[in-house]
């Protein structure tokens, strides 16, 4: 997968974890990835194509991000993350000129998989992606905690995300599936024909 930050961003070297602010720190040329971010690979049981497209506003990031990230051996989690700022603005993030959609979908995509809830995921013989998601969900605020501007006691003020994932688990030869919001997961058969797999939950 194409990253926009070095994968030792997290953590720094004492092992301690670093400020917000400095856990989604973009130079100009990593923001240009941001415009179009397109990966094709292959992992234990299949293959896959990712791209996300920025909307071409200027100066606007992209809010969605994609993920794949290996959870033990035979299992690969494939997910996409659509960011939703919050109705009021973030003064932590204004200064860092990112939206709230922008970090939450980044942050989750690109620092989850260093976290230690993430380490604990992989260790279950049989975990599904529901049980991902759900991890994701208790992680995020922990995470908001730290940025100035996020009050839990103010929904306004706290950015969402609408997200897909397909945890694929080839020991226990079962797929499942966990999805947020107006994201959607299509399945296609071997005959072709293409299975509807999640419901659009903001109808």
């Amino acid at each position: 997968m194409e990253r926009v930050i070095d994968t030792s961003i997290g953590i720094n070297p004492e092992g301690h974890e670093l400020p917000y602010y400095e856990e989604l720190v973009l130079n100009d040329e990593e923001k240009k990835k941001l415009e179009r971010n397109i990966e094709r690979g292959e992992f234990i049981g299949g293959s896959y194509f990712a791209e996300t497209v920025g909307s071409g506003a200027a100066g606007k990031m992209n809010e969605d991000s994609y993920a794949v990230f290996p959870m033990g051996k035979g299992r690969t989690l494939l997910a996409v993350f659509d960011g939703a700022s919050s109705q009021k603005k973030i003064e932590g993030l204004e200064r860092l000129e990112m939206s709230g959609a922008f970090y939450v979908s980044h942050l989750t995509s690109m620092i989850f998989r260093k976290s230690e809830e993430f380490r604990k995921l992989c260790q279950p013989d049989d975990i599904t992606a529901e049980d991902v998601l759900k991890t994701i969900n208790s992680w995020l605020p922990v995470k908001f905690d730290r940025v100035p501007g996020v009050d839990y006691s103010d929904p306004c003020s706290i950015p969402g995300m609408a997200a897909a994932l397909v945890l694929i688990d080839v020991p226990n030869e079962k797929m499942t599936v966990a999805q947020v919001a107006d994201t959607f997961i299509a399945l296609q058969k071997q005959n072709g024909e293409i299975e509807v797999a999640s419901n659009n939950t903001n109808e």
